[in-house]
């Protein structure tokens, strides 16, 4: 790598970080979450903006080939598993089993009915969704099924704080569904990453050692003894250090590294191994809230805002956005995480307005979904203009919460 690169390499990555930062603390101001401004970031420094006006000094800074764009990937799976485990340190699998009467039926109803949908749609009207020429069937509606179906735990933490419902049992049941729903919707997806990369209809095996079946029985495996066995193994090996200590710090690291590497080795993608190695580390004793907000705000105020705005960077969302593309995508996310929670919940037991609540708070996507579109499209499981779609459906699902509930709660 030359100078000059390594240069521009600190450059860019600056430029990134001041611009994410800038626009995401704007996005707060209007009471909106930063992930909005951080999105906006990207779009301004990327084709869309800054490679339409200055279209050299764009590719100068944020080049598609070469050396830096090299870093930029490798930079991009870091901050990806980095999130993915930040996020995991958010689960709570005690609060699974708590609920577990209530949360079972909402957070079915939150997949089926939006997975239902997403590959009924993706398979009947697959133009309407944005399937490239070239792309499979069942590879895209299953992606676009599992980009349904996910929430956004932490969009919906600070939601329910901002609206009193975090210690209430609206709080419990919708946090516990949302964590089943992402457990379930990581490990659906990574198995499909697994099995995609380029030319997803072609691949007849994983990418990493194991391949077909077997990925999918070895992943199973590694999910029950990480969330079993591991939780307990972790525990014991963090309180040997003292807490709070640089120990504990580098051994949660290295769990989240060598974690991501057994998924990626497995066949299916690191971020499911970060994602459990979080879960593992969350509610271990030995691991106390010093550490935790430690990681979080290194995590949360460089590898995440330079990641989500770095997924913009690459795609042009003027030339890639289509509005009925972008329309059908929002009706589907809306209908079916919404009616899928709301109906559960009300057959569970729950009132009128606490299903409505349940139901859009689950509906809140954030940054898990915008991740999960740019693996999708970085496997080539889907093409821009669904990307770009489901980008605008993460940001409108996570804008609409706040509002949408206090304004419902007040009717009652």
């Amino acid at each position: 790598m030359k100078s000059t690169d390594l240069a521009l390499i600190f450059l860019s990555l600056g430029i990134l970080l001041a611009g994410a930062r800038i626009f995401g603390e704007l996005a707060r101001k209007v009471r909106q979450p930063a992930i909005v401004g951080e999105i906006l970031a990207g779009v301004v420094l990327g084709p869309t903006l800054l490679g339409r006006l200055f279209p050299e000094l764009q590719s100068a800074l944020f080049p598609t080939s070469g050396a830096i764009a090299v870093f930029f990937s490798g930079f991009q799976s870091l901050a990806a598993s980095m999130f993915l485990f930040v996020a995991g340190l958010e689960m709570r699998p005690s609060l699974v089993w708590t609920m577990r009467k209530s949360a079972f039926g909402v957070s079915v109803g939150g997949w089926v009915f939006p997975f239902a949908l997403g590959v009924g749609g993706g398979l009947a009207f697959p133009e309407l969704f944005g399937r490239e020429p070239g792309q499979a069937a069942w590879p895209f509606a299953l992606t676009f099924a599992t980009a349904l179906s996910i929430s956004a735990l932490p969009v919906i933490v600070r939601a329910l704080m901002d609206l009193g419902l975090y210690r209430t049992p609206v709080g419990a049941v919708t946090l516990a569904s949302a964590i089943v729903d992402d457990l379930a919707g990581w490990i659906v997806f990574s198995i499909l990453v697994g099995f995609g990369a380029q030319g997803a209809a072609q691949q007849t095996g994983a990418h990493g050692y194991f391949s077909g079946g077997m990925a999918v029985l070895v992943t199973v495996v590694i999910v029950v003894t990480m969330l079993t066995a591991g939780r307990v193994g972790v525990t014991r090996v963090l309180a040997r250090f003292p807490a709070g200590s640089a120990q504990v710090t580098t051994m949660v690291l290295c769990l989240a590294l060598f974690s991501s590497a057994l998924t990626e080795w497995v066949g299916v993608h690191a971020l499911l191994g970060a994602f459990l190695a979080g879960m593992m580390v969350g509610e271990s004793e030995a691991f106390r809230e010093a550490d935790r907000k430690a990681l979080e705000m290194f995590t949360l105020t460089f590898f995440a805002p330079v990641f989500i705005a770095s997924l913009a960077i690459r795609v042009d969302f003027l030339a890639a956005f289509a509005w009925p593309i972008v329309l059908s995508v929002l009706l589907v996310a809306f209908a079916g995480k919404i009616f899928g929670c709301a109906l559960a919940a009300r057959w569970g037991g729950m009132s009128r307005i606490d299903s409505w609540t349940v139901g859009f708070c689950m509906n809140a996507r954030g940054a898990m979904g915008i991740v999960l579109a740019h693996l999708a499209l970085q496997s080539g499981l889907i093409g821009e203009r669904l990307f770009v779609a489901l980008a605008v459906t993460a940001i409108v699902t996570s804008m609409a919460v706040g509002p949408v509930v206090t304004a419902l709660r007040k009717s009652a």
